[in-house]
């Protein structure tokens, strides 16, 4: 396996939804629903998980991205409410190197409503690849999907 630090493409996944999505579940389901796991393997190569996202703590989530060195982290894994406020903590990824996914749960997880807009989806387009959730009920089901996505995208 190559050195991480030498990995030419850093990718930073991004799981979308609104609150009640299922974002944390998936990714402590992701973990082996152990909460403190920062990192996982997947496809070979070593991931870090960020759970809190943009609506949970947002100064906190846009110091985190506003930090996210590809040479320290060159494969993430973050949690993200699609706000329009987020554009540009994404745009400084980009302009670091990272190419963006974006892993989208439009359903909320609770049976209430609050689905994500049209306009919600439309503002990751030409920021990345989009990929829709299509297992919103069930975490295990969520987190075996959102694995797939991650490693068929070296």
């Amino acid at each position: 396996m190559a050195n991480q630090r030498d990995t030419p493409n850093p990718r930073a996944f991004f799981v979308v939804g609104n609150e009640d999505s299922g974002k944390s579940s998936t990714l402590k389901e992701l973990t082996g629903g152990v909460t403190q796991t920062r990192y996982i393997q997947i496809g070979g190569r070593r991931v870090f998980i960020r759970r809190m996202s943009n609506d949970d703590v947002p100064v906190s989530w846009e110091l985190f991205i506003k930090s996210l060195d590809p040479k320290e982290k060159p494969d993430v894994i973050v949690a993200l409410c699609p706000t329009e406020g987020a554009l540009p903590f994404l745009q400084i990824l980009q302009k670091r190197g990272f190419t963006l996914f974006f892993w989208i749960i439009r359903r909320r997880c609770n049976g209430e409503s609050g689905d994500l807009t049209e306009v919600e989806i439309g503002r990751f387009k030409g920021l990345g690849l989009i990929e829709f959730c299509h297992q919103p009920a069930d975490p295990s089901k969520r987190a075996a999907q959102l694995k797939k996505f991650v490693e068929v995208h070296p």
